[in-house]
């Protein structure tokens, strides 16, 4: 991403150091709301993770425990795969996983993603309901959406716990799964968090509205 002067705008990371912070949290997390980001994948670094590695774009710190109230990520389940994620994370006083809610994209990354710059934007829905494992009616769904299009959620996208994130807001790093060396290779862009839970002409009109890089 560059300005009207020709600078880059963007936050490069080499994908084992680098990442940034700021004082968190930002937004109402009991409530919904809605995060974005601009990322540009670097495929050789990515190439370098083992499988199963997890790179985090834009997360908020939970409470207690190595863990994210919410994050953006890219996951890589297999060899030269790599697919986009959104999810949220409840703790209890300890730092234990008590709830979970994760939608994961419908396709891995095409080559044409990588070194490119792609909109991710997830969504938390407080009001929306979903039918947990016992066929009770909850409300709290995650969403996310690549570019314009929403990825299906499936049954674990339901999150019903009110959990308000604590601590560092942070890009390129991130607390998932009890470590925090989820760094990620490549430049992110326009991170942004909004209050309320966006629809798909929003995202159309206030995520993909930001100017196309020069």
């Amino acid at each position: 991403m560059k300005d009207e002067d020709g600078q880059d705008q963007s936050l490069v990371l080499n994908g084992s150091t680098g990442y940034a912070t700021a004082t968190g949290p930002v937004v109402d997390e009991t409530g919904s709301f809605t995060v974005s980001a601009r990322v540009r994948l670097d495929s050789a670094g990515l190439a370098k993770q083992p499988v199963g590695y997890r790179a985090a774009v834009f997360s908020q710190a939970a409470p207690a425990g190595k863990e994210s109230s919410w994050a953006l990520w890219v996951e890589k389940p297999a060899a030269d795969t790599y697919l986009w994620k959104f999810g949220r994370t409840a703790v209890d006083a300890t730092g234990k996983v008590t709830d979970t809610g994760l939608v994961t994209a419908q396709e891995p990354i095409s080559p044409k993603e990588l070194n490119s710059w792609v909109d991710l934007t997830g969504v938390f829905d407080a009001a929306e309901t979903f039918t947990d494992d016992d066929g009770q009616q909850q409300l709290g769904m995650t969403h996310l959406y690549i570019g314009q299009f929403p990825q299906q959620p499936e049954g674990e996208a339901g999150f019903a716990t009110p959990q308000q994130g604590s601590g560092d807001l942070t890009a390129g790093n991130a607390r998932l799964a009890g470590t925090t060396s989820h760094y990620l290779p490549g430049a992110l862009a326009e991170l942004r968090v909004w209050t309320g839970a966006m629809t798909a002409d929003q995202v159309r009109s206030q995520v993909l509205a930001a100017p196309d890089d020069a």
